[in-house]
Order: C-alpha cells, then structure tokens, then sequence
C-alpha cells in the first residue's frame, strides 16, 4: 500500500505533535505551524508565504470567506469579501 501526500504529511504531523511541545499564541495552534513548517521546507517556498497560502484556505473553508489579495500587497490580506451562496 503506497502513503499519498496527504496521508505522509498527517503521519509526520501527528508524529511531531505527540513527540514535540511548541506553546503557540494567537490563531495559530501548534499542528498548524508544524504544517507550515513541513510544506515550506517540502516545497522551497518561504515560511510566509506558506502560512499566509494555509490561513488564506482556513478562511475561505471555515469562514466562508473568498479572499482577494491585491496585486501590490506581498504582506497580509487586503481584502476579505464574502461569498455568495
């Protein structure tokens, strides 16, 4: 049985949290930040940006949010507009 990425991430990620204690503030829980971690490390992108691309999917998923990012904007989130159903 091959491991997708998916699963492999949630393999390492549940392995770090039993094994590892971070004490995060604020939004971000320490399950998050080793994710962000991970896919900035995997992916070569930088540890911002992984984490804006990860609450940017938070948002839209949990808040029913769509979240538009100004072309000028390289920190934060310029604007939040809500969905329609």
């Amino acid at each position: 049985m091959a491991l997708t990425d998916l699963e492999t991430l949630e393999e390492v990620l549940e392995c770090l949290t039993e094994n590892f204690s971070i004490e995060t503030t604020g939004v971000c829980d320490q399950k998050t930040l080793f994710e962000i971690l991970i896919k900035a490390a995997s992916s070569g992108d930088s540890i911002e940006n992984t984490a804006k691309i990860i609450f940017i999917k938070i948002i839209e998923k949990d808040l029913g949010l769509k979240v538009v990012i100004g072309s000028k904007t390289s920190a934060g989130l310029e604007q939040l507009i809500k969905s329609q159903p």
